[in-house]
Order: structure tokens, then C-alpha cells, then sequence
């Protein structure tokens, strides 16, 4: 390996983890030595990097003495655990789960949104859940020439956020299906292939589920604006990789969609794909290792004096989670702010 720092990567074996494995290796970032560390479940296993067969070793309390930087992709349990660990060792954490993401005192960054708040935690920066990635990446550039005011947004949820089982399940389901077979379900709470499920993580009192309060949560804390109002509803659906989303976008100066199109078209991390007459549009299988969220269908909202209605779709394991943490590890790097 080259020099560099040395990294690590908590729960390795995960598909979030496999993949920012895979762009630490393909954007050459700078490493010294891998740092694989898991859980009972992944602790022994073995993980190819650079021709060579790296050892993933428990997690404790000593794990991360001498590392540099660790990305976090485990579950809110274990990245509660280690973060003392991480303090003690002075090492910078990118975290994925959801432990820290919307606390004051912790940055939560989409880079090509709000880079400009990195530097500013105490040693630990969040990543938003992959949905949410989609949202602002989207958002941020409209809401900073027009002001969002309101947003409805309807996010279809890969199976893939759920883990390998959840892939493995809706493979069941589809041969079962074809082979006249009763279809069973552990993960989903029924059938999911060939379906929809408009409930996503568990509900709470006022009828909205967890994953849709946060979503919106994460989305007034990034844009930097606790007034934007945001109706989400989540809905899993039988697709292995990324999120698609469509957005009803209500701003406080009128655009059209020729100037929406200018302004994305513009912004980094997306790409336009809007020429639905001659078949070109964003579709979720086509996002899937995709580095940009791809947007089209903009046209304007018949519902909405300033409305303007768009779709988006992005590949929740590479751009949405793995993707996005790298590009916070090389900002920190470029900016001197690592540490």
C-alpha cells in the first residue's frame, strides 16, 4: 500500500462497507494501512484489497489506537460503542448509521451541499441516510436560487437498504412466485416481490414512520433551514439498488422548468436526464454505480402557484452511503482539516 494514513473500516463484510472498500481503492485515496474491524458475525473473515487478503478483527476497546480516520459502517448500537474508543484515540470518524446524525454538535454533510461545516465537529461527522442524499443533492440547488418553501416527496426504497437477507429474500419470492410455491417472508412483513409496502422502519403516534421524520429532520438540518415544510412518504419497493423519489417542489419565486434544468444541470453531483419524449429519463436500475443522482421528469406542478414537480433517483449503497463518506475523508484531506 502506499503511505498514507491508516483507515478503517467498521463492519467491512456489509454491502455499505464492501463498497467504500472498492472507491478507496479506486480513487487511489492515500492509505498506509486497512484497518478492517467487525462485530462476532464478521470478526475472521477474510477481505481482498490491492491483491492482498486483509483480516477483519473484532471490534474493543483498544481497535482503533493509532488510526487516523475510520468510517463507521455499522449499526447505531455499535457506532454508540466505539466512539469513545474513537475520542480516546483521537481518531476522525465518518459515521453512517444514524447515531449521530442529528445532533447540534455533529456535522451531518452531503459535500457537494454543505462542505463548509466540516472542520466544525469534535471529531465525528455524519453522513444523512441515503435517501435523504437524494433529497438535497436535488434540493440545495433550487432552494439557493428560489428558496424551497415546501416539499411533498414520495421515496421508493430499495431492498438493498436493508442488508444482503433483504436481496436474498426478494430473490426467494420471485422463484417462489414462478415455481407455483407459497411465498415466504422473514425480513418483509409479507410478500415483497412484485409489490409495494408503503410502510418503511416502524410508525410512530402521528402516523408518519421513523424513516420519514428523520428524512425530513436531516433535510432542514443540511439546507440550514428549520422552516421548510416536508410531507414525506416512504414506500419499499422490489428494486435491489437505489432510491427514486418524486418531488413536488413549491418555491417562494416562481421558475420554470427551463431555469430548474439550468440549475441542475449546473450543480455537482447531479446529472440531467430530461427528454421523456425521445425515452430519456432517470430510472432506478440504470442509477445502480452511478456517482451522480440523476434527475428528470421537471415540469411544472399544476397544484402549486411556484411549483415545480421533479424525479430523481440515486444508488443508495455507492453515491447515497459508501460515496459519500469517501468524499468527506478526501475534503478533510484537501482542506487540512483531518483531525
Amino acid at each position: 500500500m502506499p503511505s498514507g494514513l491508516s483507515v478503517a473500516v467498521i463492519e467491512p463484510t456489509d454491502l455499505v462497507g464492501t463498497e467504500i472498500i472498492r472507491l478507496l481503492d479506486e480513487r487511489s485515496f492515500p492509505l498506509a494501512e486497512l484497518v478492517l474491524l467487525g462485530g462476532r458475525r464478521s470478526a475472521g473473515e477474510l477481505v481482498e484489497f490491492q491483491g492482498e487478503r486483509v483480516p477483519v478483527r473484532a471490534a474493543d476497546g483498544a481497535s482503533l489506537a493509532g488510526v487516523d480516520l475510520a468510517f463507521f459502517s455499522c449499526d447505531r448500537t455499535m457506532s454508540a460503542g466505539l466512539a469513545g474508543t474513537a475520542r480516546a484515540s483521537r481518531t476522525t470518524v465518518i459515521d453512517l448509521s444514524s447515531r449521530h446524525a442529528l445532533m447540534d454538535s455533529v456535522p451531518l454533510v452531503v459535500p457537494e451541499v454543505n462542505a463548509d461545516v466540516l472542520g466544525k465537529g469534535q471529531g465525528i461527522i455524519s453522513c444523512p441516510r441515503a435517501a435523504t442524499v437524494e433529497l438535497v443533492l436535488a434540493l440545495a440547488p433550487i432552494h439557493h436560487a428560489a428558496r424551497v418553501r415546501r416539499v411533498f416527496a414520495t421515496s421508493f426504497h430499495p431492498v438493498s437498504e436493508l442488508g444482503g437477507k433483504a436481496m436474498d429474500e426478494l430473490t426467494g419470492q420471485v422463484r417462489d412466485i414462478f415455481s407455483f410455491r407459497e411465498v415466504s417472508a422473514g425480513v418483509f412483513p409479507g410478500q415483497m416481490a412484485f409489490n409495494m409496502i408503503p410502510l418503511v422502519s416502524s410508525l410512530t403516534e402521528g402516523g408518519y414512520t421513523e424513516e420519514e421524520l428523520v428524512m425530513t429532520m436531516e433535510t432542514r438540518k443540511i439546507l440550514r433551514d428549520q422552516s421548510l415544510r416536508m410531507s414525506v412518504t416512504c414506500v419499499q419497493v422490489p428494486v435491489f439498488y437505489s432510491h427514486g423519489a418524486t418531488m413536488i417542489v413549491e418555491t417562494e419565486r416562481k421558475i420554470g422548468p427551463g431555469e430548474v434544468r439550468e440549475i441542475l444541470e449546473k450543480a455537482p453531483g447531479i446529472a440531467v436526464q430530461d427528454e421523456p419524449a425521445a425515452g430519456v429519463f432517470p430510472t432506478q436500475v440504470q442509477a445502480a454505480g452511478m456517482d451522480e443522482c440523476l434527475v428528470g421528469r421537471i415540469r411544472e406542478d399544476l397544484g402549486h402557484d411556484n411549483g415545480i414537480a421533479l424525479w430523481a433517483v440515486c444508488d443508495n449503497i455507492r453515491k447515497g452511503s459508501a460515496l459519500n463518506a469517501v468524499q468527506i475523508a478526501e475534503h478533510l484531506l484537501r482542506t487540512g482539516t483531518l483531525g
